[in-house]
């Protein structure tokens, strides 16, 4: 079967037809270039043909306000809720070594480092 099809001079002409005629919800499949007419491809017209597939368009759902109980019951299930999310900062101070134990091996400082005695220089 047949897609539903529009024609315009141009591609944009044909996508804002297919839209205008079938819905700013419609699906372009595609477009087409056809050429008609013309002697060995002198004077030939060209348009195009844009393609549509038209989308069904959303169920409407009835929403209606929460009542005053309902609300009330899911504010205090949140609240009674205990939050299961690790605290990032402890995160980030366990990552970086900061989490209250010393590394088990030395650090490097200027101090710990030891220094080897300089020789005199020569008086002449």
């Amino acid at each position: 079967m047949p897609l539903p099809s529009v024609e315009a001079a141009s591609r944009e002409g044909a996508i804002a037809a297919a839209r205008e005629k079938y819905g700013s919800s419609v699906r372009i499949v595609g477009i087409r270039r056809v050429r008609t007419g013309g002697v060995m491809g002198f004077f030939t017209t060209e348009r195009f043909v844009a393609e549509v597939e038209e989308a069904a368009p959303p169920p409407v759902v009835e929403r209606r306000p929460a009542s005053k109980a309902e609300s009330m019951a899911r504010i205090e299930a949140a609240l009674r809720r205990d939050p299961v999310l690790p605290d990032p900062v402890d995160e980030v101070a366990d990552l970086l070594g900061g989490g209250g134990h010393q590394p088990s091996v030395g650090l490097y400082s200027r101090t710990s480092a030891p220094r080897a005695a300089r020789p005199a220089a020569a008086k002449g």
